[in-house]
């Protein structure tokens, strides 16, 4: 019974990667014959597939990834034994617990089959490491890291000056792998202040590829975020302007300083004067008073309502970041809708604003994840700004009704929970991120948009999940 079981579970890690590879070499070993590269193209197409990326461009990137893992396994004769030393290594650590395997078997109900699968998901038939298996898991881990980062470098060096979408296509690789590691690395904001590098990156320089320099040399200078003008006070009424006095006119109580104040004296005379008759005394005045408020208020009424765009950059402005990396995307954010008037639209090509929330049951302790259909990531609801929304937080609200099926949620009081910018396929996304809180017995329901919906309680979360969810979600315990 242990060895089926435990042949069950191999089983079922080999179904997920053969839907999941597109190349001999995508999970850093090299599986295929010394120097035959082999791509899948069934798995390439599904992988290209909602991208807004030309087939052709995928598959030549794709293609320039395996010939780059060819091409350093080759000219490295070590490295394929390294790596399959290291997998032996583990491998032989593995003990089947029998005993431990039958109790847990006897607890599932066999005709029930899906208890089986959650079973295998959850790793109830994975055996503890031991200390060797731990020692030679971190030499693997190592050397895959030196494996891709290389890779990533060299092709990404390769393909951008030819392909328009490599870096997009270069984001997206590093958010599946993401993926695959269960978030543990915080892939898809290295753009962001103070974001984390990734393994790969921080092990480039042993291989000779450490970050560059500009070209003329010199290190690149560290330049403070100036203040912004949404924190500013707008521009000031001018004092009012005072010619210097004639010398001697007004000092002296001269014939020609009296004229003067004569003339002053009448001036201010006439003002009283005009203002006088301009007052609305009488029934006739007091008419056009009330004329002329009527107007006023008919014109409040039909003021202009506020856009997307304003309400946007109101809320940026208004809300207050929690630490100075959320300030500094703030600014970013301000400074962007400044210069894009069509900035919240998903046709702005150098960016745009989204907006999401992630759906929390407080009372359970848990939050609705959504298993994406493109991406196939765990991520909270969230997508694109519609021409129906007329605020920020009401397209946030509108994407998670949509995605989470949940009916009667209501976001958190107090704004938006945190901001994260990332790329994708289509452009940069300066996603706005709220929380929605469910009501008691709330009933989720799948959307075309999700692979699957799911509750996670809050410790779960850093399992399946990237950086990026795993910060929201501890934010928005925090704010409870």
């Amino acid at each position: 019974m242990g060895g089926a079981m435990f042949g069950t579970q191999i089983g079922h890690a080999l179904g997920v990667l053969v839907n999941e590879v597109v190349g001999s070499t995508d999970i850093g070993l090299p599986l295929g014959p010394k120097g035959r590269a082999a791509l899948l193209l069934t798995n390439i197409a599904a992988f290209g597939e909602g991208l807004g990326v030309p087939l052709e461009e995928v598959r030549l990137y794709l293609a320039l990834r395996e010939a780059a893992h060819q091409r350093l396994f080759a000219h490295v004769p070590w490295l394929r034994s390294h790596l399959f030393g290291a997998v032996e290594g583990y491998a032989r650590g593995i003990k089947v617990d029998t005993a431990k395997l039958e109790d847990v078997v006897g607890q599932l109900d066999p005709s029930r089959p899906e208890e089986l699968q959650e079973a295998l998901q959850q790793g109830m038939f994975q055996p503890e490491d031991t200390p060797e298996q731990k020692a030679a898991l971190a030499r693997l881990e190592t050397a895959l890291a030196l494996v891709e980062g290389w890779v990533d470098a060299v092709v990404h060096a390769a393909a951008e000056p030819h392909l328009p979408s490599a870096s997009a296509l270069r984001e997206t690789l590093r958010r599946r792998r993401a993926g695959w590691r269960s978030g543990r690395a915080d892939v898809r904001h290295a753009d962001r202040t103070g974001a984390a590098a990734p393994a790969a990156a921080r092990r480039l320089p042993a291989v000779g590829l450490a970050h560059r320099r500009p070209r003329d040399g010199r290190p690149r200078r560290a330049v403070g975020a100036p203040g912004h003008a949404a924190d500013r006070r707008g521009p000031r009424r001018p004092g009012r302007f005072r010619p210097p006095r004639a010398a001697g006119l007004l000092r002296t109580g001269g014939a020609a300083g009296q004229g003067v104040r004569r003339r002053g004296r009448r001036r201010r005379r006439d003002r009283r004067d005009r203002r006088a008759r301009r007052r609305p005394w009488g029934r006739r005045g007091r008419a056009r008073g009330r004329r002329g408020r009527a107007r006023g208020r008919r014109g409040r009424a039909r003021r202009r309502p506020v856009s997307l765009h304003e309400d946007a950059a109101r809320t940026l402005k208004e809300w207050s970041a929690p630490d100075g990396a959320q300030e500094a995307l703030r600014l970013a954010y301000c400074d962007h809708l400044a210069a894009r008037p069509d900035g919240v639209w998903r046709s702005c090509a150098d960016g745009h604003i989204t907006a999401s929330a992630l759906v929390v049951d407080p009372g359970r302790g848990r939050v609705l994840l959504t298993h994406h259909r493109k991406l196939r990531m765990w991520l909270q609801t969230g997508g694109h700004c519609e021409p129906g929304d007329t605020a920020l937080a009401a397209a946030a609200l509108r994407e998670a009704a949509e995605e989470s099926g949940v009916d009667g949620l209501t976001l958190l009081p107090g704004g938006p929970v945190r901001l994260d910018r990332h790329l994708t396929p289509c452009a940069w996304h300066l996603d706005v991120q709220y929380a929605a809180l469910a009501p008691e017995g709330a009933v989720e329901a799948l959307s075309e948009e999700s692979l699957e919906l799911r509750w996670f309680g809050w410790h779960e979360v850093a399992d399946v999940a990237d950086d990026s969810v795993v910060r929201l979600a501890d934010r928005t315990r925090a704010l409870l």
